[in-house]
């Protein structure tokens, strides 16, 4: 594009009915760019293309004498200026290239809005430092894109790891927990999940997550009981650059934040401090996060799950769990079962451990005694399902050489004599214990003969007989187990 003055005695174009802007108008408009960025030429005319205002770098730039141009048309300096066709349209031109005089530069053409209505136009140029802002430019894009990719990353790192469908079990107390979890995955209301240590709280709610409209955005997980107090607000709501000694340069992106679209796991929400709680409150009631150093808010459009082994409600009356919170949780409630409330579980989930743990401690097992099963099921568990999988592992850990059939000769000392302790054990009879452990020695030495029967049978001072008996008794020949 390029321009050049006309004689000031030509006829002046004459101005249409169409709105112009008033001295008021162009300081609340234009005042910012002008004090923000004197390099950058700056003209503004009205609806009809008359020359409202002009900055005197855009007057140097292009040769014009300010006082003159003030009131005539643009086209009277720029014949085929384009400010007119982007009023018409209202579509802004940002940062075009083009050229005059052999100078390179960028302009931007911008329709000026007034409740709706274009009532002017904006021309800014950029013409200092061309190649200084081609690589600026070149360099907004490329971490443009890196933000956009390290984001895209994010999410996939924090993405749910389990469904409903990967929660096992068939018992009353799971599919009811599966149906509810299921239910409350399309609501947007908090979600208090209750239940003993060990028992797979995180487990669901990474199931409800994916199951959510928000199953796409991130899961954000964090666990108060592993943090000190003083770290718990910094991470929850980040902080500013220098807001504290120590603060990270360029501060710090609290987990609320890095929520906003998907959902935030806060486990063991009982350990958050009080003060901290009334923060916590607030968040919840606003979706707006202050940071450490900040006199500003974010909004954050965040599902919050909230996860404890403690009873909120005793702390309320011990003072140490505010109550406004609480029944700000306890909106949508999910009670986990203890592995000892659903025993009939117990088969699924160890097969389904065992079949986890066996490639890696490079032992194969083939059938599952359900003498183990019997054992299992009279433990009362207080470790839960976790206590379950280290329980397995130190079985599978204790298998002798090409042994494929696990029984509860290969559990925990300790964990039989507990369950041979339990209140359902201690209705068995005297005959029944007494067979119970036949069933354990012949299996043991059956095991240990590679399953060689007669070597089995003298080892156990019995004939082949009475051995074929006793496991057809016993169920030892592959009845009463489970296939792997």
């Amino acid at each position: 594009m390029s321009a050049s003055p006309r004689d000031d005695s030509k006829k002046r174009s004459e101005p249409t009915d169409t709105p112009i802007l008033n001295a008021h108008q162009l300081e609340a408009c234009f005042c910012s760019s002008i004090f923000d960025a004197m390099y950058i030429g700056i003209c503004v005319a009205d609806r009809s293309g008359i020359l409202r205002f002009m900055n005197n770098t855009f007057a140097s730039m292009f040769n014009i004498d300010k006082e003159k141009a003030i009131g005539r048309s643009i086209c009277d300096y720029f014949p085929d200026s384009r400010l007119i066709g982007v009023m018409e349209s209202g579509v802004v031109q940002r940062l075009v290239p083009f050229e005059w005089e052999g100078q390179e530069a960028f302009i931007s053409r911008i329709p000026l809005l007034e409740n709706g209505v274009v009532v002017g136009g904006l021309i800014e140029v950029v013409s200092r430092d061309i190649e200084e802002l081609h690589q600026l430019l070149s360099k907004i894009k490329t971490l443009e894109n890196k933000a956009t990719y390290y984001k895209r990353k994010a999410q996939e790192l924090q993405r749910a790891e389990y469904t409903f469908e990967q929660i096992i079990g068939t018992g009353k107390a799971i599919q009811r927990l599966r149906q509810q979890g299921e239910r409350f995955a399309h609501s947007n209301q908090p979600i208090l999940l209750t239940g003993e240590s060990g028992t797979g709280k995180e487990l669901v709610a990474h199931a409800i997550h994916a199951a959510s409209r928000r199953a796409n955005e991130c899961f954000v997980r964090i666990n108060c009981a592993a943090l000190p107090a003083e770290l718990i607000e910094s991470e929850l709501f980040g902080y500013e650059e220098g807001s504290f000694t120590g603060a990270r340069s360029g501060g710090k992106v609290g987990k609320f934040e890095m929520a906003d679209g998907g959902t935030i796991l806060l486990d063991e929400i009982g350990e958050i401090p009080l003060p901290m709680q009334a923060k916590l409150l607030r968040v919840l009631e606003h979706r707006e996060v202050q940071k450490i150093g900040s006199n500003n808010t974010v909004v954050s459009d965040f599902r919050l799950i909230a996860a404890t082994n403690r009873n909120l409600e005793e702390m309320m009356q011990q003072n140490l769990f505010r109550s406004d919170l609480f029944h700000r949780l306890n909106i949508l409630h999910l009670h986990v079962p203890a592995l000892r409330e659903r025993t009939e579980d117990i088969p699924l989930l160890s097969v389904h451990f065992l079949k986890s743990v066996e490639t890696y401690y490079r032992q194969a097992v083939t059938r599952i005694d359900n003498n183990l099963f019997e054992v299992l099921r009279n433990y009362s568990w207080p470790g839960n399902i976790r206590e379950l999988k280290n329980v397995l592992t130190f079985a599978i850990c204790s298998m002798e050489a090409g042994c494929t059939v696990l029984s509860a000769r290969h559990l925990p000392p300790n964990l039989i004599e507990k369950s041979l302790a339990s209140p359902l054990r201690a209705k068995q009879s005297l005959h029944e214990a007494q067979a119970w452990a036949m069933r354990e020695t012949i299996a043991e030495a059956l095991c240990n003969c590679n399953g060689n029967k007669s070597r089995a049978a003298k080892e156990l001072g019995i004939s082949r007989t009475e051995l074929y008996k006793k496991i057809k008794k016993f169920a030892l020949d592959g009845q009463g187990a489970v296939d792997l």
